[in-house]
Protein backbone atom coordinates (compact mmCIF):
# COMPACT_ATOMS: atom_id res chain seq x y z
CA UNK A 1 0.00 0.00 0.00
CA UNK A 2 1.36 3.38 -0.98
CA UNK A 3 1.44 6.20 2.01
CA UNK A 4 3.28 9.29 1.99
CA UNK A 5 4.35 11.01 5.37
CA UNK A 6 5.08 14.79 5.34
CA UNK A 7 7.40 16.57 7.03
CA UNK A 8 7.70 20.00 7.62
CA UNK A 9 11.01 20.51 9.63
CA UNK A 10 14.46 20.27 8.36
CA UNK A 11 15.54 18.09 11.23
CA UNK A 12 13.90 15.00 9.99
CA UNK A 13 16.42 15.06 7.25
CA UNK A 14 18.73 12.83 9.68
CA UNK A 15 16.21 10.38 9.81
CA UNK A 16 15.90 9.85 6.37
CA UNK A 17 19.03 10.43 5.46
CA UNK A 18 20.41 7.15 4.27
CA UNK A 19 16.79 6.37 2.22
CA UNK A 20 17.61 9.72 0.16
CA UNK A 21 20.95 8.83 -0.67
CA UNK A 22 20.60 5.45 -1.82
CA UNK A 23 17.19 6.84 -3.89
CA UNK A 24 19.70 8.99 -5.72
CA UNK A 25 21.33 6.67 -6.97
CA UNK A 26 18.62 5.65 -8.95
CA UNK A 27 17.34 8.83 -9.43
CA UNK A 28 16.91 10.39 -13.19
CA UNK A 29 19.30 13.63 -13.83
CA UNK A 30 20.41 13.82 -9.97
CA UNK A 31 22.93 16.34 -8.88
CA UNK A 32 24.50 17.64 -5.96
CA UNK A 33 21.56 20.01 -5.24
CA UNK A 34 19.18 16.94 -4.92
CA UNK A 35 21.11 15.94 -2.05
CA UNK A 36 19.70 16.36 1.99
CA UNK A 37 23.09 17.96 2.70
CA UNK A 38 22.20 21.09 -0.58
CA UNK A 39 18.70 21.61 1.12
CA UNK A 40 20.38 22.08 4.74
CA UNK A 41 22.51 24.72 3.49
CA UNK A 42 19.94 26.20 1.74
CA UNK A 43 17.35 25.69 4.15
CA UNK A 44 19.91 27.55 6.81
CA UNK A 45 20.12 30.75 4.88
CA UNK A 46 16.90 30.50 3.05
CA UNK A 47 14.10 29.66 5.14
CA UNK A 48 12.75 32.86 6.49
CA UNK A 49 9.31 33.53 5.05
CA UNK A 50 8.81 30.13 3.27
CA UNK A 51 7.49 26.74 4.91
CA UNK A 52 9.53 23.43 4.32
CA UNK A 53 7.12 20.25 3.16
CA UNK A 54 9.51 17.12 2.72
CA UNK A 55 7.24 14.40 1.13
CA UNK A 56 7.77 10.79 1.66
CA UNK A 57 6.54 8.40 -0.37
CA UNK A 58 6.64 4.85 0.95
CA UNK A 59 5.14 1.19 -0.08
CA UNK A 60 5.23 -1.21 2.94
CA UNK A 61 8.47 -0.92 5.01
CA UNK A 62 10.19 0.20 1.78
CA UNK A 63 10.84 4.10 0.81
CA UNK A 64 10.26 4.47 -2.64
CA UNK A 65 10.31 8.61 -3.15
CA UNK A 66 10.96 11.83 -1.76
CA UNK A 67 9.51 14.64 -2.85
CA UNK A 68 11.02 18.46 -1.09
CA UNK A 69 8.78 20.88 -1.54
CA UNK A 70 8.47 24.36 0.06
CA UNK A 71 5.49 27.04 0.34
CA UNK A 72 6.16 30.72 -0.63
CA UNK A 73 3.99 33.69 -0.45
CA UNK A 74 4.03 35.54 -3.88
CA UNK A 75 2.77 39.11 -3.95
CA UNK A 76 0.52 39.69 -6.95
CA UNK A 77 -2.32 42.62 -7.73
CA UNK A 78 -5.23 39.99 -6.03
CA UNK A 79 -3.45 39.84 -2.69
CA UNK A 80 -0.65 37.54 -1.12
CA UNK A 81 -0.64 33.82 -2.77
CA UNK A 82 0.31 30.82 -1.21
CA UNK A 83 2.61 29.24 -3.79
CA UNK A 84 3.76 25.39 -2.99
CA UNK A 85 6.97 24.61 -5.54
CA UNK A 86 10.04 22.97 -5.60
CA UNK A 87 13.24 25.13 -4.57
CA UNK A 88 14.77 28.05 -6.11
CA UNK A 89 16.61 27.57 -9.59
CA UNK A 90 19.68 26.93 -8.10
CA UNK A 91 19.90 23.81 -9.82
CA UNK A 92 18.22 23.21 -13.79
CA UNK A 93 16.77 19.94 -12.61
CA UNK A 94 13.92 19.18 -10.02
CA UNK A 95 11.54 16.50 -9.91
CA UNK A 96 11.09 13.76 -7.22
CA UNK A 97 13.91 11.95 -5.91
CA UNK A 98 13.77 8.04 -6.71
CA UNK A 99 13.26 6.45 -10.01
CA UNK A 100 9.77 5.65 -9.68
CA UNK A 101 9.07 9.26 -11.05
CA UNK A 102 5.27 8.44 -12.05
CA UNK A 103 4.18 6.51 -8.84
CA UNK A 104 5.89 9.40 -6.95
CA UNK A 105 4.20 11.91 -8.44
CA UNK A 106 0.90 10.64 -8.05
CA UNK A 107 1.28 9.48 -4.43
CA UNK A 108 2.04 13.40 -3.56
CA UNK A 109 -0.53 15.18 -5.83
CA UNK A 110 -3.27 12.89 -4.08
CA UNK A 111 -2.26 13.62 -1.02
CA UNK A 112 -1.75 17.27 -1.37
CA UNK A 113 -5.34 17.23 -2.80
CA UNK A 114 -7.12 15.65 -0.05
CA UNK A 115 -4.88 17.23 2.65
CA UNK A 116 -6.01 20.56 3.97
CA UNK A 117 -5.28 22.95 0.96
CA UNK A 118 -3.35 25.53 3.00
CA UNK A 119 -1.88 26.68 -0.53
CA UNK A 120 -2.99 28.55 -3.37
CA UNK A 121 -1.11 27.22 -6.26
CA UNK A 122 1.24 24.18 -6.72
CA UNK A 123 3.15 24.76 -8.76
CA UNK A 124 6.69 22.28 -9.24
CA UNK A 125 9.18 22.34 -11.62
CA UNK A 126 9.94 19.35 -13.08
CA UNK A 127 11.68 17.17 -15.83
CA UNK A 128 9.49 15.78 -18.29
CA UNK A 129 11.27 14.21 -21.03
CA UNK A 130 8.41 13.29 -22.71
CA UNK A 131 7.64 17.01 -23.52
CA UNK A 132 3.75 16.25 -24.17
CA UNK A 133 0.65 16.31 -22.25
CA UNK A 134 0.71 12.65 -22.54
CA UNK A 135 4.15 12.64 -20.34
CA UNK A 136 4.87 10.77 -17.44
CA UNK A 137 4.24 14.01 -14.78
CA UNK A 138 1.37 15.77 -16.09
CA UNK A 139 -0.71 12.15 -16.64
CA UNK A 140 0.22 11.44 -12.98
CA UNK A 141 -1.09 14.70 -11.94
CA UNK A 142 -4.36 14.41 -13.83
CA UNK A 143 -4.67 10.60 -12.43
CA UNK A 144 -4.63 12.08 -9.20
CA UNK A 145 -7.32 14.88 -10.16
CA UNK A 146 -5.35 17.55 -10.39
CA UNK A 147 -5.27 19.90 -13.90
CA UNK A 148 -2.13 21.10 -14.50
CA UNK A 149 -1.12 23.83 -17.00
CA UNK A 150 2.17 23.40 -18.43
CA UNK A 151 4.96 25.92 -19.32
CA UNK A 152 7.95 25.71 -20.67
CA UNK A 153 10.28 26.92 -17.66
CA UNK A 154 14.00 26.17 -18.82
CA UNK A 155 16.35 24.49 -21.04
CA UNK A 156 19.69 23.38 -19.89
CA UNK A 157 22.40 22.49 -22.08
CA UNK A 158 24.66 19.23 -21.65
CA UNK A 159 27.58 17.60 -23.44
CA UNK A 160 26.89 14.13 -23.05
CA UNK A 161 30.51 12.18 -22.73
CA UNK A 162 29.04 8.43 -23.52
CA UNK A 163 31.47 7.72 -26.69
CA UNK A 164 35.06 9.07 -26.81
CA UNK A 165 36.65 12.91 -26.92
CA UNK A 166 37.53 11.87 -30.24
CA UNK A 167 33.87 11.59 -31.37
CA UNK A 168 32.61 14.58 -29.64
CA UNK A 169 35.42 16.55 -31.85
CA UNK A 170 34.28 14.79 -34.76
CA UNK A 171 30.49 15.93 -34.65
CA UNK A 172 32.02 19.47 -34.75
CA UNK A 173 32.52 21.17 -38.49
CA UNK A 174 36.21 21.75 -39.64
CA UNK A 175 35.51 25.40 -39.48
CA UNK A 176 34.22 25.37 -35.80
CA UNK A 177 37.04 23.31 -34.83
CA UNK A 178 39.85 25.26 -36.66
CA UNK A 179 37.89 28.32 -34.79
CA UNK A 180 38.69 26.64 -31.40
CA UNK A 181 42.63 26.20 -32.53
CA UNK A 182 42.79 29.97 -33.24
CA UNK A 183 41.21 30.78 -29.71
CA UNK A 184 44.24 28.41 -28.06
CA UNK A 185 47.03 29.76 -29.89
CA UNK A 186 45.31 33.76 -29.65
CA UNK A 187 45.15 33.19 -26.06
CA UNK A 188 49.15 31.23 -26.41
CA UNK A 189 50.83 34.57 -27.24
CA UNK A 190 49.85 36.37 -24.16
CA UNK A 191 51.26 33.62 -22.22
CA UNK A 192 51.27 30.06 -20.88
CA UNK A 193 48.13 28.48 -20.64
CA UNK A 194 47.91 26.32 -17.63
CA UNK A 195 44.80 24.69 -16.63
CA UNK A 196 43.93 23.51 -12.98
CA UNK A 197 41.14 21.29 -11.99
CA UNK A 198 40.57 21.33 -7.81
CA UNK A 199 38.41 17.98 -7.10
CA UNK A 200 39.06 16.70 -4.01
CA UNK A 201 38.10 13.82 -2.30
CA UNK A 202 35.09 13.47 0.63
CA UNK A 203 36.50 15.67 3.68
CA UNK A 204 39.83 16.92 1.37
CA UNK A 205 41.57 20.09 1.35
CA UNK A 206 38.56 23.33 0.48
CA UNK A 207 41.26 25.39 -1.10
CA UNK A 208 40.01 28.38 0.09
CA UNK A 209 42.41 30.44 -2.28
CA UNK A 210 40.74 29.02 -5.34
CA UNK A 211 37.45 29.93 -4.54
CA UNK A 212 38.84 33.25 -3.35
CA UNK A 213 40.42 33.39 -7.27
CA UNK A 214 37.04 32.87 -8.94
CA UNK A 215 35.33 35.11 -6.41
CA UNK A 216 37.60 38.11 -7.58
CA UNK A 217 37.13 36.60 -11.44
CA UNK A 218 33.66 37.18 -10.85
CA UNK A 219 33.84 40.61 -10.00
CA UNK A 220 35.95 41.51 -12.84
CA UNK A 221 33.92 39.65 -15.56
CA UNK A 222 30.07 40.52 -16.70
CA UNK A 223 28.81 38.71 -12.96
CA UNK A 224 30.46 42.13 -11.36
CA UNK A 225 27.45 43.97 -13.56
CA UNK A 226 24.61 41.51 -12.59
CA UNK A 227 22.05 42.14 -10.52
CA UNK A 228 20.24 38.40 -10.44
CA UNK A 229 22.07 37.86 -6.63
CA UNK A 230 23.16 34.47 -7.34
CA UNK A 231 26.67 35.03 -8.80
CA UNK A 232 29.80 34.13 -6.78
CA UNK A 233 30.59 38.31 -6.06
CA UNK A 234 27.26 39.48 -4.69
CA UNK A 235 27.17 39.60 -1.10
CA UNK A 236 23.49 39.02 -0.83
CA UNK A 237 24.73 35.24 -1.30
CA UNK A 238 28.61 35.34 -0.14
CA UNK A 239 28.17 33.55 3.34
CA UNK A 240 25.81 30.94 1.16
CA UNK A 241 28.82 30.19 -1.12
CA UNK A 242 31.18 29.90 1.41
CA UNK A 243 29.16 27.10 3.84
CA UNK A 244 27.80 25.51 0.80
CA UNK A 245 31.79 25.40 -0.45
CA UNK A 246 32.45 23.85 2.67
CA UNK A 247 29.67 20.94 2.67
CA UNK A 248 30.80 20.28 -1.11
CA UNK A 249 34.58 19.46 0.01
CA UNK A 250 32.91 17.31 2.77
CA UNK A 251 31.12 15.21 0.22
CA UNK A 252 33.49 15.22 -2.43
CA UNK A 253 31.54 17.43 -4.67
CA UNK A 254 33.41 20.29 -5.37
CA UNK A 255 34.36 21.05 -8.97
CA UNK A 256 36.81 24.16 -9.32
CA UNK A 257 38.23 24.94 -12.78
CA UNK A 258 40.92 27.78 -13.81
CA UNK A 259 42.49 28.81 -16.61
CA UNK A 260 46.38 31.00 -15.95
CA UNK A 261 47.87 32.40 -18.48
CA UNK A 262 51.05 32.79 -16.71
CA UNK A 263 50.47 32.13 -13.51
CA UNK A 264 47.64 34.63 -13.55
CA UNK A 265 44.01 33.78 -13.52
CA UNK A 266 41.99 34.72 -16.83
CA UNK A 267 38.95 32.05 -16.26
CA UNK A 268 37.01 30.08 -14.04
CA UNK A 269 34.40 27.83 -13.74
CA UNK A 270 33.18 26.73 -9.91
CA UNK A 271 30.29 23.93 -9.23
CA UNK A 272 29.78 20.73 -8.48
CA UNK A 273 29.89 16.86 -9.58
CA UNK A 274 27.94 13.70 -8.45
CA UNK A 275 28.16 10.60 -9.68
CA UNK A 276 29.84 11.31 -12.97
CA UNK A 277 27.46 14.76 -13.70
CA UNK A 278 29.10 17.86 -13.61
CA UNK A 279 27.10 21.33 -12.96
CA UNK A 280 29.11 24.18 -13.85
CA UNK A 281 26.79 26.77 -11.98
CA UNK A 282 28.99 30.03 -12.07
CA UNK A 283 31.72 30.94 -15.28
CA UNK A 284 33.34 33.90 -16.02
CA UNK A 285 36.95 35.07 -17.27
CA UNK A 286 39.23 38.28 -16.72
CA UNK A 287 37.73 40.87 -20.00
CA UNK A 288 40.80 42.30 -22.41
CA UNK A 289 42.32 41.38 -25.37
CA UNK A 290 44.82 39.55 -23.89
CA UNK A 291 42.37 37.23 -22.26
CA UNK A 292 40.44 37.34 -25.12
CA UNK A 293 39.31 33.36 -25.85
CA UNK A 294 39.81 32.43 -22.20
CA UNK A 295 36.33 30.98 -21.55
CA UNK A 296 36.31 28.90 -24.52
CA UNK A 297 39.61 27.50 -23.81
CA UNK A 298 38.65 27.11 -20.14
CA UNK A 299 35.75 24.66 -21.76
CA UNK A 300 37.52 22.87 -23.93
CA UNK A 301 40.06 21.91 -20.85
CA UNK A 302 36.97 21.04 -19.19
CA UNK A 303 35.74 18.90 -21.75
CA UNK A 304 38.70 17.13 -22.75
CA UNK A 305 39.27 16.44 -18.45
CA UNK A 306 35.66 15.27 -17.91
CA UNK A 307 36.25 12.64 -21.01
CA UNK A 308 39.50 11.27 -19.40
CA UNK A 309 37.77 10.87 -15.88
CA UNK A 310 34.90 9.25 -17.25
CA UNK A 311 32.09 11.74 -16.28
CA UNK A 312 28.51 11.21 -17.83
CA UNK A 313 27.63 14.80 -18.68
CA UNK A 314 28.30 17.84 -18.28
CA UNK A 315 25.90 20.68 -17.99
CA UNK A 316 26.54 24.35 -19.05
CA UNK A 317 23.32 25.62 -17.36
CA UNK A 318 20.03 27.19 -18.21
CA UNK A 319 19.34 29.77 -20.76
CA UNK A 320 19.15 29.83 -24.66
CA UNK A 321 22.71 31.60 -25.16
CA UNK A 322 24.09 30.99 -28.82
CA UNK A 323 27.68 30.39 -27.35
CA UNK A 324 26.51 26.47 -26.19
CA UNK A 325 24.99 25.17 -29.49
CA UNK A 326 28.88 24.68 -30.46
CA UNK A 327 29.66 22.73 -26.92
CA UNK A 328 25.87 20.90 -26.66
CA UNK A 329 25.54 17.37 -27.92
CA UNK A 330 21.84 17.87 -25.97
CA UNK A 331 19.27 20.01 -24.84
CA UNK A 332 16.69 18.73 -21.55
CA UNK A 333 13.85 21.08 -21.24
CA UNK A 334 12.13 21.34 -17.88
CA UNK A 335 8.59 22.47 -17.30
CA UNK A 336 6.01 24.64 -14.31
CA UNK A 337 2.73 22.46 -13.73
CA UNK A 338 0.52 25.05 -12.14
CA UNK A 339 -2.50 23.63 -10.84
CA UNK A 340 -5.05 26.07 -8.93
CA UNK A 341 -6.67 25.06 -5.42
CA UNK A 342 -10.45 24.49 -6.42
CA UNK A 343 -10.57 26.13 -2.02
CA UNK A 344 -8.69 29.19 -3.12
CA UNK A 345 -10.78 32.51 -4.49
CA UNK A 346 -7.41 33.66 -5.18
CA UNK A 347 -6.13 30.54 -6.98
CA UNK A 348 -9.17 30.49 -9.50
CA UNK A 349 -9.38 33.93 -9.48
CA UNK A 350 -5.58 33.76 -11.02
CA UNK A 351 -6.46 30.40 -12.99
CA UNK A 352 -9.76 32.34 -14.77
CA UNK A 353 -7.16 35.47 -15.60
CA UNK A 354 -4.73 33.16 -17.05
CA UNK A 355 -7.35 31.33 -19.15
CA UNK A 356 -8.61 34.40 -20.47
CA UNK A 357 -5.01 35.07 -21.70
CA UNK A 358 -4.59 31.50 -23.14
CA UNK A 359 -8.03 32.25 -25.00
CA UNK A 360 -7.34 35.80 -26.25
CA UNK A 361 -3.69 34.16 -27.43
CA UNK A 362 -5.37 31.42 -29.40
CA UNK A 363 -7.71 33.73 -30.97
CA UNK A 364 -5.03 35.80 -32.10
CA UNK A 365 -3.06 32.74 -33.28
CA UNK A 366 -6.27 31.38 -35.67
CA UNK A 367 -6.74 35.20 -36.65
CA UNK A 368 -2.63 35.03 -37.80
CA UNK A 369 -3.05 31.45 -39.53
CA UNK A 370 -6.34 32.84 -41.64
CA UNK A 371 -4.24 35.71 -42.69
CA UNK A 372 -0.93 34.24 -43.59
CA UNK A 373 -2.85 31.16 -44.99
CA UNK A 374 0.46 28.49 -42.50
CA UNK A 375 -0.61 27.57 -39.27
CA UNK A 376 1.15 28.92 -36.03
CA UNK A 377 2.09 27.96 -32.83
CA UNK A 378 2.63 29.73 -30.17
CA UNK A 379 5.25 27.48 -27.87
CA UNK A 380 4.00 28.95 -24.25
CA UNK A 381 0.30 29.21 -24.98
CA UNK A 382 -0.16 26.15 -27.37
CA UNK A 383 -4.05 24.95 -27.37
CA UNK A 384 -2.55 21.62 -26.40
CA UNK A 385 -0.23 22.52 -23.66
CA UNK A 386 -2.59 25.35 -22.63
CA UNK A 387 0.30 27.15 -21.12
CA UNK A 388 0.61 29.67 -18.97
CA UNK A 389 2.55 32.44 -17.82
CA UNK A 390 4.87 30.67 -14.43
CA UNK A 391 4.56 33.11 -11.24
CA UNK A 392 8.26 33.75 -10.87
CA UNK A 393 8.77 34.72 -14.72
CA UNK A 394 11.21 32.18 -15.42
CA UNK A 395 14.20 30.53 -14.17
CA UNK A 396 17.56 31.85 -13.49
Amino acid sequence: MITVIEYNTIEVIDAIRDDWHALLAETPCASFFHTPEWLEAYWQFFAADQQLRIMVVRDAQRTVGIVPLVVQTQHTKIGKLQLLTTLDDWGDFNGPIGNEQRLITQAVCEHLKNSPQKWDIFEPRWVDDHNLPNGEIFSAMQQAGLSPYILEWSSAALVEMSGTLEEYWGNWTSKERAEQRRNEKRLAKHGAIKHIRHRPEPGGDPRWDLFDVCKQIARESWQGKSTTGTTLSHASVEDFMRHTHKVATQMGCLDINLIYQDDVPAAFSYGYHYRGHVDGSKTGYVPGKKTNGAGRVLIARMIEDSFERKDLTFNMGSGKFGWKNMWQTKSITTYGYSCYSSKSWRGQALKLNRWMKSGWQHLANETKKTKNSEPQRDSKQSANLRGTEGLSGGAK
